[in-house]
Parts: structure tokens; C-alpha cells; sequence
């Protein structure tokens, strides 16, 4: 729990009137960030989360808990 505060934190873009959330992992940022807007481009808004660090801090837990999963 205490490695959780230290490690740097995840960059989050969010809005509570979107409820589509992806989620990316180091390197795949640019490619994340690709289809973000080319989805923005077809009206299509989302919401993002760039995880940096494990273990994960409260604010991993947070945005998961606030978008519903779909597979």
C-alpha cells in the first residue's frame, strides 16, 4: 500500500458526461491517443487513462469503477 503513494501517478482526461473510458499502458499512449481522435472525429468521446507506474494508486481504482466494462 504505501508503494501505491509513491510511485507516479496515472494521467487521467475525464468527464462525467462521457462513459466510454480507455485505458493504455506505457508506450501505447500515441497509438491511444490516434484512435481517440480519429473516434472524436465520428462524434464519438472518451474518456483516458494513461497507467504510468504498479502497483496501481486510488485513482486507478477510481476511473475503473466509474466506466462500466464491456468486452
Amino acid at each position: 500500500m504505501t508503494a501505491a503513494r509513491l510511485v507516479p501517478k496515472a494521467i487521467i482526461e475525464r468527464s462525467d458526461k462521457i462513459d466510454i473510458g480507455l485505458v493504455s499502458l506505457g508506450s501505447c499512449d500515441g497509438a491511444v491517443q490516434e484512435a481517440r481522435a480519429r473516434l472524436s472525429a465520428q462524434g464519438i468521446q472518451t474518456n483516458y487513462m494513461r497507467v504510468r507506474a504498479f502497483p496501481f494508486g486510488d485513482e486507478v481504482e477510481q476511473f475503473l469503477q466509474a466506466h462500466q466494462l464491456n468486452s
